[in-house]
């Protein structure tokens, strides 16, 4: 009997044991489980946080060809909107950068390398290149002014044409905005802007341009390339830009009346009208403009989100101008050589007139110091 009770004492002694165990690995079980579930809720949230603050950004978007971007946006507006400096600070490569943006431009990095600023004028746009290559801030690298404008009145008044539409080269400046110090103040970098600025819209006049690219009448302009958009086309959206509403208006009339006057077949009496409309607005505020495009579009009941598409978006457009225009500069200065004369080397900072300048060309003749400086005419021939 006794030895009875040792074996069921016994026996409950290792049940309350194994009990024991099972339940602490029961409970070890359950609070794995419901770590690893915080763990992931915690995980879960951070994630969200984090999608939510990527999110109120703009996405850069890679190319999906795998061939190496040409430019690394930067979107950070918000950040750099109230951004100041007062005109006596000397600017590095951030503050300039910032400053760029907080005046309205955008800021890119291009594909050598550069920083591409480009600002959007009414009908024009400006790109100019800097970089502190030398150790120290340059922006006497180039500036371009072109404009989308004309493409984008050929797209007002026919939407659905499918030909290629160009942007017009205004002008190009090896020259950079003109800063040729090596230290660069705030106030120094918005008084070239504002020349730079005034330059861009004053010096090449849009409407003479496009009286000289377009005085051709429809009916009498014989090339004909089928990649580009329709020689007519271009044509009524020049007389539009041009605010030439005398002109357009008899053309409508001749098509109210069946004569169409020897315009190609595509163009209708409707996209006369729109012509029209461009042109009364242009007449009446002396200057073309995207905000005016858009307007017009919108009072035909046109859906236009936006004409941002045909500002100029190519980054490498100013660096591949700077390159031929140099390789031309370089055989002018080559020539110079062989006739004799001692050249100094590109980029070469001297004095003109009491301030420091960067012409194109520096060179010795008879014992003095001459430079010379090319003028680069830009190519306005038709298509």
């Amino acid at each position: 009997m006794r030895d009875m009770d040792i074996v069921v004492l016994f026996s409950w002694g290792v049940g309350v044991t194994l009990f024991t165990l099972l339940s602490a690995v029961v409970m070890m079980f359950i609070w794995a489980l419901y770590y690893s579930a915080f763990k992931r809720v915690r995980l879960y949230c951070q994630v969200r946080k984090e999608l939510r603050r990527v999110l109120k950004q703009p996405v850069a978007f890679e190319p999906l060809s795998g061939e190496i971007p040409m430019m690394k946006p930067s979107f950070e507006e918000k950040e750099f909107k109230d951004f100041s400096l007062i005109d006596e600070e000397i600017l590095t490569m951030e503050s300039a950068t910032a400053l760029l943006k907080s005046l309205g431009g955008r800021v890119e990095i291009e594909g050598k390398g550069d920083h591409l600023a480009t600002f959007f004028l009414p009908d024009r746009e400006v790109q100019f290149l800097y970089n502190a290559e030398k150790g120290y801030l340059q922006f006497d690298c180039a500036i371009a002014v072109v404009s989308g404008i004309h493409a984008a009145a050929c797209q007002t008044i026919d939407p659905y044409n499918s030909g290629r539409l160009i942007t017009l080269e205004l002008s190009f400046d090896l020259k950079g905005l003109e800063i040729f110090e090596e230290k660069v103040s705030a106030g120094c970098l918005r008084h070239a802007l504002e020349k730079a600025f005034e330059k861009a819209m004053g010096e090449v006049d849009l409407g003479n341009m496009l009286r000289s690219q377009y005085h051709i009448l429809p009916w009498e302009h014989k090339v004909v390339d089928p990649k580009f958009s329709s020689y007519s086309l271009r044509y009524l959206a020049a007389l539009a830009l041009i605010g030439d509403v005398e002109t357009l208006d008899s053309y409508h009339k001749s098509f109210m009346n069946g004569e169409r006057l020897g315009f190609e077949t595509s163009i209708q009496e409707e996209h006369l009208e729109r012509a029209i409309a461009i042109a009364k607005a242009v007449e009446e505020t002396k200057q073309p403009s995207y905000d005016l495009l858009q307007q017009t579009a919108k009072s035909f009941s046109m859906e236009v989100e936006s004409y941002d598409y045909f500002k100029i978006t190519d980054p490498n457009f100013c660096n591949r101008r700077r390159s031929g225009y140099e390789n031309l500069l370089e055989e002018k200065r080559e020539e110079l050589r062989q006739q004799g004369y001692t050249v100094y080397e590109k980029d070469t900072i001297c004095e003109v007139d009491g301030k420091k300048a960067r012409p194109h060309i520096l060179y010795m003749k008879d014992g003095e110091v001459e430079y010379m400086d090319v003028k680069f005419k830009i190519d306005t021939e038709n298509y």
